[in-house]
């Protein structure tokens, strides 16, 4: 017990250290001294990322621009291990109007639902003429910084290219910053973000942590070249558009001289000797890349087609129906992939005109974006779901999907086939236009125009004998107030035992879940495939829904990952249980025999629910 409470207090004892390293501030950073009419960077610092942003009344500075905000993230190796931070910035470009000490007020930014406040910063500002004896100019501060640190220009840069320089609108373009260095880089921070005002960008470099490098000769002198960030970009207008300068902030290992005197010339020069002498000192440095301008091409007006829709790239496509012949109220499968080269994100839907008996559905589309140092390529699938309601023949005319291809200068399209169907009558009644409305209306029949005749016998009263005052008559007088109160008193227990729906919905669960399963059971014992997996899939997803109080219609592979996992369920579960979600799907439209498919499926299902329950006390 004691060995217990030590531990406690030792926790607590830790419990501010904790909280410590875990504070999100603002912080501000400003030059202590400038002169007159001198621009200076004014920079706020959040270490987290921002919903939002005060800035501070500047009345005695003129704005030159400002506040710009970006975003950076840090990479430290140090013994092995890599570790990342990240930051947003608020940059402003300011001047001062006249002498004096100036204190600049707090800014507020905000993140995660919390406010953050800034401290104040102050800033003397000093005449225009030559600056005082013992300061310095910032070219001869930079100046001396670098022959300090020894960090010159041909030692380091960073330069940006570009693989074309005057792409089609919309043709993706892929953008390479590139860090050429003779030293030792340990670290390296992006200070600011380039401007991409006129694009689309999706960033190529995910894991920063594998940067390609290799080595180049300039100038007879040989630099190490890192990859240090790469972008796809999709010019989204046609002109000039600028790309602003990226910088980064560096740490290189720089070696430095150290001269010692002995009093003797020749144990002067040996002890000077660089094998002697030498040592390794970390040195920051500030590194801009080149600013560069594309000159994007409008997309031709010549042969476009009409059903042309802002696709740029290089496509495949291919449009598939599950079937022809089919029922009256059954579902048709209506699939378009579209997969290749370009910003697949911008394709939209196609035009199908549907025949007017066929009941459409919003098609469902998913996107599968795969990015790599070749640029962006991937998938774009739409999923229609057609119910037809009426028996006949009908047709679903082709539709075309254009796209233009930047390599070869000219517009491709690509037709749907023709889609012929057969419809026969399905069970019950076929839904016409006429009868759709008809099923939509309540009718009502009033029988009032012939009075009803009774047949039963009736009985008659004895004359002398009075209702009022008998037993019958208070029996029925209090039975209203009697069971009013009982009500009453039944409905606060209900609703006392049902305020909390979310409870409610989660205790319920298995029950409910137990009960779907059992009657996919009975479908399973009938030999019904279609109704025992449409069954067995509403028992899972429902089970889902209430146990984890999720909407139908937010329901998904990964929301069941997410939700699970935040449980604390092993990922052998999970992962059995999606499992078992995707193969009673996949059996539901897969052609054969399914009966031992369907055995298979019910105990896993019945299983599966078993073990989340285990897991989830």
């Amino acid at each position: 017990m004691k060995n217990k409470g030590y531990k406690i207090s030792i926790l607590f004892s830790l419990l501010p250290v904790i909280l410590m390293a875990q504070q999100i501030s603002l912080s501000v950073s400003v030059p202590a001294e400038v002169q007159a009419g001198q621009q200076f960077r004014l920079v706020y610092t959040l270490n987290a990322e921002a919903d939002n942003f005060s800035g501070p009344d500047l009345k005695n500075f003129i704005i030159l621009s400002g506040p710009s905000q970006s975003t950076s993230s840090n990479i430290q190796i140090i013994n092995n291990q890599v570790t990342r931070s990240f930051a947003t910035t608020f940059t402003y470009i300011i001047a001062a109007q006249q002498e004096g000490t100036f204190t600049i007020p707090a800014a507020k930014a905000g993140s995660g639902g919390k406010q953050y406040t800034s401290n104040t910063a102050t800033i003397k500002v000093r005449g225009a003429s030559s600056p005082p004896s013992g300061t310095q100019s910032p070219q001869q501060q930079q100046q001396q910084r670098q022959s300090a640190g020894g960090i010159t220009n041909k030692d380091v840069f960073l330069r940006v290219v570009a693989d074309k320089k005057s792409p089609y609108m919309g043709e993706q373009v892929i953008v390479t910053y590139k860090l050429y260095t003779r030293l030792q880089i340990s670290s390296y921070q992006i200070e600011q973000s380039p401007g991409t005002s006129g694009f689309w960008v999706e960033e190529l470099l995910r894991d920063s942590r594998k940067l390609k490098q290799y080595n180049e000769v300039i100038d007879g002198q040989q630099y190490t070249v890192a990859e240090i960030r790469q972008v796809a970009l999709f010019p989204q207008r046609s002109g000039k558009l600028r790309i602003e300068p990226l910088e980064i902030d560096i740490v290189a290992r720089v070696q430095q001289q150290t001269q010692r005197r002995t009093g003797d010339p020749f144990f002067d020069s040996f002890f000077n000797d660089p094998f002697f002498s030498s040592r390794y000192q970390n040195v920051n440095h500030t590194l801009k890349s080149n600013a560069f301008e594309l000159d994007a091409k409008p997309l031709p007006v010549q042969n476009r087609p009409s059903e042309f829709s802002g696709a740029v790239g290089d496509f495949n496509f291919r449009a598939t129906i599950d079937k022809t012949e089919l029922a009256a109220n059954e579902p048709i499968n209506l699939k378009v992939v579209i997969n290749g080269k370009g910003n697949v994100r911008l394709i939209d839907k196609l035009n199908f005109q549907f025949p007017p008996s066929f009941e459409v559905y919003d098609p469902k589309i998913t996107t599968d974006v795969q990015v790599s140092q070749n640029g962006v390529s991937g998938t774009r699938t739409l999923e229609y779901l057609i119910i037809p309601r009426s028996a006949g023949k009908y047709t679903i005319k082709p539709v075309s999907f254009s796209y233009f291809n930047p390599q070869r200068g000219t517009y491709v399209n690509h037709n749907t086939p023709e889609f012929n169907f057969n419809i026969v009558r399905g069970e019950g009644h076929d839904i016409t236009a006429g009868s759709a409305i008809a099923d939509q209306q309540s009718i009502q029949y009033i029988a009032s125009d012939i009075r009803f005749i009774r047949q039963t016998p009736f009985k008659l009263s004895k004359i002398g004998s009075y209702f009022f005052g008998s037993s019958l008559f208070y029996i029925l007088l209090f039975s209203p107030l009697i069971l009013f109160v009982v009500f009453v008193i039944l409905l606060q227990n209900h609703i006392k035992n049902n305020r909390d729906i979310v409870r409610v919905k989660n205790k319920r669960a298995t029950s409910i879940a137990r009960k779907r399963l059992k009657q996919a059971e009975q479908f399973l014992k009938e030999k019904s495939g279609e109704k025992f997996f449409n069954e067995l899939s509403q028992a899972l997803w429902g089970y889902l829904s209430n146990k984890f109080n999720i909407p139908l219609s937010e329901l998904s592979l990964e929301t069941v990952y997410d939700r699970l996992t935040a449980k604390s369920v092993k990922p052998e579960v999970i992962d059995d249980f999606i499992k078992v979600l995707e193969q009673c799907e996949f059996a539901r439209f897969a052609p054969g025999d399914k009966l031992h498919e369907m055995d298979q499926l019910y105990e896993q299902g019945l299983n599966i629910i078993m073990r989340i329950e285990k897991e989830l006390k």
